[in-house]
């Protein structure tokens, strides 16, 4: 166990840092959350991609709490709150080897190309994004 895991409350490690896609098969959509440990703190800061630009665009809406809960800011709007708690049941449940039907979750790669982060479905089992798609 790593020494950033072994300060975190009980329940808060199993939902690592990074960035993650839940793509809904039969609807081909998908929404992105990132997670990330506050520096100096053993929080575990849950934000929800909310524009276009992955590296950039995500509002934080809460955290995670001891018991491996969800703990929504106070100022998150309510529907992205119920998303990124939806979100984190669906990688609890991944990590336990448990499949949720009908939903794919990817944690973000690199473009093989740019480097640029890759969140969008497609992009992420290509290993390459859009614009550098059309380059080959």
């Amino acid at each position: 166990m790593n020494a950033v895991a072994e300060r975190l409350p009980a329940g808060v490690a199993e939902f690592p840092n990074g960035t993650f896609t839940f793509h809904n098969v039969e609807k081909d959509t998908h929404k992105t959350i990132r997670i990330r440990t506050a520096k100096n703190s053993n929080r575990r800061w849950v934000s929800v991609m909310t524009g276009s630009n992955n590296e950039t665009d995500y509002s934080l809406v809460g955290e995670v709490i001891e018991g491996g809960l969800f703990k929504a800011h106070y100022t998150a709007p309510v529907a992205l709150a119920s998303l990124a708690a939806w979100c984190l049941q669906a990688l609890k449940a991944k990590s336990n080897g448990q499949q949720v039907k009908g939903l794919s979750i990817e944690e973000s790669r690199q473009c093989c190309r740019c480097n640029r982060k890759l969140t969008a479905p497609s992009s992420i089992s290509a290993n390459i994004g859009p614009e550098c798609a059309k380059y080959y």
